[in-house]
Protein backbone atom coordinates (compact mmCIF):
# COMPACT_ATOMS: atom_id res chain seq x y z
CA UNK A 1 0.00 0.00 0.00
CA UNK A 2 2.75 2.00 0.90
CA UNK A 3 4.21 1.63 -2.34
CA UNK A 4 1.44 2.03 -4.37
CA UNK A 5 0.86 5.98 -2.44
CA UNK A 6 4.75 6.55 -3.07
CA UNK A 7 4.09 5.83 -6.98
CA UNK A 8 0.82 7.12 -7.48
CA UNK A 9 2.80 10.71 -5.60
CA UNK A 10 5.38 10.58 -8.16
CA UNK A 11 3.10 10.47 -11.09
CA UNK A 12 1.03 13.75 -9.39
CA UNK A 13 4.35 15.07 -9.60
CA UNK A 14 5.52 14.18 -12.57
CA UNK A 15 2.22 15.33 -14.35
CA UNK A 16 1.94 18.10 -12.51
CA UNK A 17 5.89 19.20 -13.80
CA UNK A 18 4.94 18.56 -17.04
CA UNK A 19 1.85 20.73 -17.31
CA UNK A 20 3.84 23.79 -16.06
CA UNK A 21 6.43 23.10 -18.53
CA UNK A 22 4.32 23.10 -21.76
CA UNK A 23 5.62 25.23 -24.49
CA UNK A 24 3.58 27.55 -26.49
CA UNK A 25 2.37 25.66 -29.60
CA UNK A 26 0.41 28.06 -31.41
CA UNK A 27 0.57 31.33 -32.67
CA UNK A 28 -1.96 32.81 -29.79
CA UNK A 29 0.01 30.70 -27.48
CA UNK A 30 3.49 32.78 -28.36
CA UNK A 31 2.52 36.09 -28.70
CA UNK A 32 1.11 36.06 -24.81
CA UNK A 33 3.66 34.31 -23.58
CA UNK A 34 6.23 36.96 -25.43
CA UNK A 35 3.76 39.78 -24.41
CA UNK A 36 3.91 38.45 -20.96
CA UNK A 37 7.74 38.16 -20.88
CA UNK A 38 7.99 42.10 -22.06
CA UNK A 39 5.74 43.63 -19.35
CA UNK A 40 8.07 41.98 -16.72
CA UNK A 41 11.03 43.94 -18.28
CA UNK A 42 11.12 47.66 -17.01
CA UNK A 43 14.92 48.42 -18.46
CA UNK A 44 17.17 46.95 -21.26
CA UNK A 45 20.08 47.71 -22.97
CA UNK A 46 21.36 46.29 -26.35
CA UNK A 47 23.93 46.56 -28.55
CA UNK A 48 22.60 46.31 -32.87
CA UNK A 49 23.32 46.28 -36.43
CA UNK A 50 20.97 46.92 -39.11
CA UNK A 51 21.96 46.72 -42.49
CA UNK A 52 19.60 48.03 -45.44
CA UNK A 53 20.31 48.06 -49.00
CA UNK A 54 17.09 49.60 -51.43
CA UNK A 55 17.56 50.18 -55.01
CA UNK A 56 21.89 51.00 -55.48
CA UNK A 57 22.06 52.87 -52.14
CA UNK A 58 23.27 50.75 -48.98
CA UNK A 59 23.43 51.98 -45.52
CA UNK A 60 24.99 50.16 -41.93
CA UNK A 61 23.88 50.87 -38.93
CA UNK A 62 25.69 50.06 -35.42
CA UNK A 63 25.26 50.84 -31.64
CA UNK A 64 23.59 50.78 -28.24
CA UNK A 65 20.05 51.13 -26.84
CA UNK A 66 18.70 51.50 -23.59
CA UNK A 67 15.73 52.16 -22.20
CA UNK A 68 13.91 52.06 -18.87
CA UNK A 69 9.92 52.58 -18.39
CA UNK A 70 9.36 55.44 -21.66
CA UNK A 71 12.74 56.64 -21.83
CA UNK A 72 15.62 55.67 -24.05
CA UNK A 73 18.97 56.36 -25.12
CA UNK A 74 20.75 55.55 -28.42
CA UNK A 75 24.22 55.63 -29.55
CA UNK A 76 24.14 55.44 -33.47
CA UNK A 77 26.92 55.22 -35.63
CA UNK A 78 26.15 55.21 -39.60
CA UNK A 79 27.66 54.75 -42.78
CA UNK A 80 25.41 55.91 -45.50
CA UNK A 81 26.15 57.16 -49.27
CA UNK A 82 30.01 56.99 -47.87
CA UNK A 83 29.58 59.13 -45.41
CA UNK A 84 30.23 58.45 -41.74
CA UNK A 85 27.48 59.35 -39.72
CA UNK A 86 27.58 59.71 -35.84
CA UNK A 87 24.20 60.48 -33.75
CA UNK A 88 23.33 59.91 -30.05
CA UNK A 89 19.17 60.47 -29.20
CA UNK A 90 17.80 60.99 -25.81
CA UNK A 91 14.20 60.19 -24.90
CA UNK A 92 13.46 61.83 -21.47
CA UNK A 93 10.25 61.59 -19.47
CA UNK A 94 8.96 64.28 -20.68
CA UNK A 95 8.86 62.72 -24.32
CA UNK A 96 11.38 65.47 -25.70
CA UNK A 97 13.97 63.93 -27.75
CA UNK A 98 16.96 65.70 -28.45
CA UNK A 99 19.04 64.55 -31.37
CA UNK A 100 22.94 65.31 -31.57
CA UNK A 101 24.34 64.73 -34.56
CA UNK A 102 27.74 64.96 -36.11
CA UNK A 103 27.81 64.59 -40.21
CA UNK A 104 31.48 65.23 -41.27
CA UNK A 105 32.58 67.82 -38.81
CA UNK A 106 28.87 69.24 -39.22
CA UNK A 107 27.33 69.48 -35.65
CA UNK A 108 24.11 70.33 -34.96
CA UNK A 109 21.27 69.71 -31.94
CA UNK A 110 17.59 69.00 -32.57
CA UNK A 111 14.68 69.07 -30.19
CA UNK A 112 11.60 67.31 -30.95
CA UNK A 113 8.11 67.02 -29.40
CA UNK A 114 7.39 63.29 -29.54
CA UNK A 115 4.06 63.46 -29.06
CA UNK A 116 3.59 66.05 -32.17
CA UNK A 117 5.84 64.12 -34.34
CA UNK A 118 3.42 60.65 -33.51
CA UNK A 119 0.40 62.55 -34.76
CA UNK A 120 2.46 63.87 -38.20
CA UNK A 121 3.36 60.83 -38.61
CA UNK A 122 0.24 58.84 -37.79
CA UNK A 123 -1.23 61.89 -40.58
CA UNK A 124 0.74 60.57 -43.27
CA UNK A 125 0.14 57.04 -42.55
CA UNK A 126 -3.56 57.07 -40.80
CA UNK A 127 -4.89 53.98 -39.44
CA UNK A 128 -1.77 52.08 -39.39
CA UNK A 129 0.40 51.13 -36.02
CA UNK A 130 1.03 53.62 -33.02
CA UNK A 131 3.91 56.17 -33.89
CA UNK A 132 2.90 55.87 -37.97
CA UNK A 133 5.66 54.16 -39.09
CA UNK A 134 8.51 54.13 -36.31
CA UNK A 135 7.45 50.19 -35.63
CA UNK A 136 9.61 49.34 -39.04
CA UNK A 137 12.80 49.88 -38.73
CA UNK A 138 13.97 49.97 -35.28
CA UNK A 139 16.79 52.33 -35.12
CA UNK A 140 16.99 55.15 -37.54
CA UNK A 141 14.63 58.13 -38.51
CA UNK A 142 11.99 59.93 -36.21
CA UNK A 143 10.19 56.97 -35.40
CA UNK A 144 13.08 54.78 -33.95
CA UNK A 145 13.07 56.19 -30.69
CA UNK A 146 9.06 55.54 -31.13
CA UNK A 147 9.78 51.89 -32.06
CA UNK A 148 9.87 50.43 -28.44
CA UNK A 149 12.16 46.85 -29.13
CA UNK A 150 9.87 45.41 -26.04
CA UNK A 151 6.85 45.83 -28.06
CA UNK A 152 8.03 44.87 -31.75
CA UNK A 153 6.25 42.08 -32.36
CA UNK A 154 2.74 43.98 -30.68
CA UNK A 155 3.49 46.65 -33.11
CA UNK A 156 4.07 44.02 -35.92
CA UNK A 157 1.01 42.41 -36.03
CA UNK A 158 -0.62 45.73 -37.01
CA UNK A 159 0.42 45.41 -40.37
CA UNK A 160 1.42 41.99 -40.86
CA UNK A 161 -0.52 38.67 -40.65
CA UNK A 162 1.55 36.54 -38.71
CA UNK A 163 2.20 32.41 -38.50
CA UNK A 164 4.45 30.90 -36.29
CA UNK A 165 7.00 28.43 -37.57
CA UNK A 166 8.26 27.10 -34.16
CA UNK A 167 11.45 28.00 -32.34
CA UNK A 168 15.58 27.43 -33.24
CA UNK A 169 18.22 28.01 -31.84
CA UNK A 170 20.22 31.61 -32.35
CA UNK A 171 23.41 32.89 -30.29
CA UNK A 172 22.77 29.63 -28.00
CA UNK A 173 19.24 30.06 -27.07
CA UNK A 174 16.25 29.27 -28.31
CA UNK A 175 14.17 31.91 -30.22
CA UNK A 176 10.58 31.92 -31.87
CA UNK A 177 10.28 32.45 -35.23
CA UNK A 178 7.78 34.62 -37.01
CA UNK A 179 6.80 35.65 -40.35
CA UNK A 180 4.74 37.88 -41.82
CA UNK A 181 2.87 38.64 -45.02
CA UNK A 182 1.40 42.19 -44.94
CA UNK A 183 -1.93 43.00 -44.43
CA UNK A 184 -4.09 43.91 -47.74
CA UNK A 185 -5.42 47.27 -45.75
CA UNK A 186 -2.02 47.98 -44.68
CA UNK A 187 -0.74 47.29 -48.40
CA UNK A 188 -3.10 49.72 -50.07
CA UNK A 189 -2.12 52.68 -48.08
CA UNK A 190 1.18 51.57 -48.60
CA UNK A 191 1.50 51.09 -52.30
CA UNK A 192 1.99 54.01 -55.04
CA UNK A 193 -0.52 53.49 -56.83
CA UNK A 194 -3.01 55.51 -56.32
CA UNK A 195 -2.42 56.40 -52.59
CA UNK A 196 -2.28 59.35 -51.43
CA UNK A 197 -0.01 58.19 -47.73
CA UNK A 198 2.93 56.57 -50.52
CA UNK A 199 3.28 60.08 -51.91
CA UNK A 200 5.57 62.11 -49.95
CA UNK A 201 8.23 58.54 -49.45
CA UNK A 202 8.62 58.75 -53.27
CA UNK A 203 8.54 55.08 -53.13
CA UNK A 204 6.50 52.28 -53.18
CA UNK A 205 6.24 50.76 -49.45
CA UNK A 206 3.90 48.25 -50.24
CA UNK A 207 6.35 46.73 -52.51
CA UNK A 208 9.49 46.92 -50.56
CA UNK A 209 7.87 45.32 -47.08
CA UNK A 210 6.16 42.20 -48.87
CA UNK A 211 6.91 40.05 -45.59
CA UNK A 212 8.73 39.75 -42.26
CA UNK A 213 10.94 37.48 -40.56
CA UNK A 214 11.13 37.79 -36.68
CA UNK A 215 12.67 35.91 -33.86
CA UNK A 216 12.39 36.55 -30.26
CA UNK A 217 13.90 34.80 -27.50
CA UNK A 218 11.66 32.31 -25.83
CA UNK A 219 13.48 33.13 -22.32
CA UNK A 220 12.60 36.56 -22.44
CA UNK A 221 10.65 37.81 -24.83
CA UNK A 222 13.04 40.42 -25.99
CA UNK A 223 13.41 40.46 -29.71
CA UNK A 224 16.80 39.45 -31.28
CA UNK A 225 16.39 39.65 -35.70
CA UNK A 226 14.59 41.38 -37.65
CA UNK A 227 14.45 41.19 -41.43
CA UNK A 228 12.21 42.94 -43.89
CA UNK A 229 11.48 41.18 -47.41
CA UNK A 230 10.51 42.62 -50.68
CA UNK A 231 8.05 40.84 -52.59
CA UNK A 232 10.80 38.75 -54.77
CA UNK A 233 11.64 37.37 -50.70
CA UNK A 234 14.62 38.86 -50.87
CA UNK A 235 15.78 40.42 -47.67
CA UNK A 236 16.25 45.02 -47.67
CA UNK A 237 16.81 45.29 -44.08
CA UNK A 238 17.85 42.79 -41.40
CA UNK A 239 18.34 43.71 -37.81
CA UNK A 240 20.13 42.18 -34.89
CA UNK A 241 20.15 42.69 -31.39
CA UNK A 242 23.03 41.26 -29.02
CA UNK A 243 24.39 41.36 -25.86
CA UNK A 244 21.07 41.76 -24.07
CA UNK A 245 20.76 42.86 -20.15
CA UNK A 246 17.52 43.28 -18.84
CA UNK A 247 16.05 44.52 -15.61
CA UNK A 248 19.40 46.08 -14.72
CA UNK A 249 19.39 49.73 -12.27
CA UNK A 250 19.46 52.39 -14.82
CA UNK A 251 19.90 55.92 -13.97
CA UNK A 252 17.07 58.50 -14.27
CA UNK A 253 19.77 60.84 -15.59
CA UNK A 254 21.05 58.77 -18.40
CA UNK A 255 18.11 59.43 -20.54
CA UNK A 256 18.24 63.51 -20.10
CA UNK A 257 19.68 65.63 -22.46
CA UNK A 258 21.15 69.39 -21.67
CA UNK A 259 22.54 71.17 -24.93
CA UNK A 260 25.78 72.82 -25.44
CA UNK A 261 26.35 76.92 -25.28
CA UNK A 262 25.28 77.83 -29.03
Amino acid sequence: MRTFSTALAFLVLAVSVSGCSAKPATLEEVLADIKTKSEKTDTYTADFDMAMKTGGMSMNFAGNMQGKGKMMLMTTNMDMMQQKIAMKMHLDGSNIMWTAMDMMGTKQVMKMDMSKAKEMSEDMFPGMMPGGMGGMGGAGGMGGMQNDPRHAVEQMTQLFDLTYEGTEKLDGGDVYVLKGTMKEDAKAKLSSDGADDAAPMGMDLAEMMGATVLKVSAEDGFIRSTQMLGQDGVAWMTQTYKNIKLNEPADDALFTYTPPEG
